[in-house]
């Protein structure tokens, strides 16, 4: 059997984030008018990216697999990952332009997220599977991130999902936002691979949008339909999670949201990283809670932290 090298490796969209933070957008932007913020940041974006960096942060390895353009935001998307202690496998192309997301959060937290590039929708199902095939013998866990934003890869997750179970890999899904783009059958689809899965970690409203108009119907129909763990991101209200016979509703954390761009994701790294560690079911929802706080109100996401966090705060 071969060593497996790496904790996660992390597939998905990249972006390369500028955000501007306390951005006096109010209602929203509007044509013909110039808003003017102060602060903002230049950072590693995208579901996978995330999930990749902030396990990175506590302590695990992940390797990333994603798509760039050869132009300055992808020489700095390859830099700022390699400083995080990702170790990227682009896939990396003259003829597109590397993604980047541009996000205004106001005072109050709300956020307002924008995007350009054309890197990520020209990713391949034969450029990824060939990529990922290279990687599945090393590591111990696959995470899809952002499913619906790179659709041109609908088609092979099915295949990939099966490819990667042949070398003992757990899968980890969050499909992330169900737009309107998103048809009957893509759902149809997603139902299915939600059965193949190991671990699905859904937003309430994404989860209510899949299986069902209220969340004891949807926890209902999905059991039906999956031995997977379940976990429920619910924001401030905490998180669900569902495992065979279990269930565990776990309060979240009181904290002045600053960002909260990539709090889920930040949830999704917390849950597995205590999930490696050996820590109960319960445990790991309490720790990924706390891994989400500390985002979302600027805090360093380090051990140290959600230690202190998880210890001297009521969940």
């Amino acid at each position: 059997m071969a060593i497996k090298k790496y904790d996660v490796l992390s597939l998905g969209a990249t972006y390369l984030d500028i955000n501007s933070t306390n951005f006096p957008f109010g209602n929203g932007l509007r044509p013909e008018t110039e808003t003017i913020g102060r602060e903002y940041e230049i950072a590693l974006g995208g579901s996978a990216v995330t999930l990749a960096r902030i396990s990175s942060l506590l302590g695990l390895k992940a390797v990333f697999i994603g798509k760039i353009g050869k132009d300055t935001a992808g020489e700095l998307i390859t830099k700022l990952m390699h400083e995080k202690g990702i170790f990227a496998d682009f896939i990396r192309s003259g003829s597109v332009q590397t993604n980047l997301g541009l996000n205004f959060v106001d005072p109050t937290g709300k956020t307002l997220m924008t995007g350009v590039g054309s890197a990520n929708g020209s990713l391949t199902g034969e450029e990824m599977y060939d990529k990922v095939a290279e990687h599945l013998p090393q590591v111990k866990y696959l995470y899809l991130g952002g499913y619906f934003k790179l659709r041109t890869l609908l088609p092979f997750y099915t295949r990939l999902i099966e490819e990667a179970h042949k070398h003992t890999v757990q899968i980890i899904l969050d499909h992330g936002r169900i737009t309107n783009q998103v048809t009957e059958k893509d759902k149809d689809a997603l139902r299915e691979r939600v059965a193949l899965v190991d671990f699905y970690l859904p937003s309430e409203e994404e989860f209510c949008t899949l299986w069902g108009s209220d969340l004891d119907e949807a926890i209902l129909n999905c059991l039906a339909r999956t031995s997977a763990r379940i976990v429920i991101k619910r924001a401030e209200k905490g998180s669900i999670g569902l495992f065979g016979l279990e269930r565990h509703d776990v309060g979240g954390f009181l904290v002045k949201p600053m960002n909260t761009v990539g709090a889920g994701d930040s949830f999704n790294a917390g849950f597995l990283t205590a999930h490696i560690q050996g820590k109960l079911f319960r445990d790991c929802l309490v720790y990924a809670n706390a891994t989400a706080a500390l985002k979302i109100s600027n805090q360093p996401v380090t051990q140290e932290n959600i230690d202190q966090l998880t210890a001297t705060k009521k969940v």
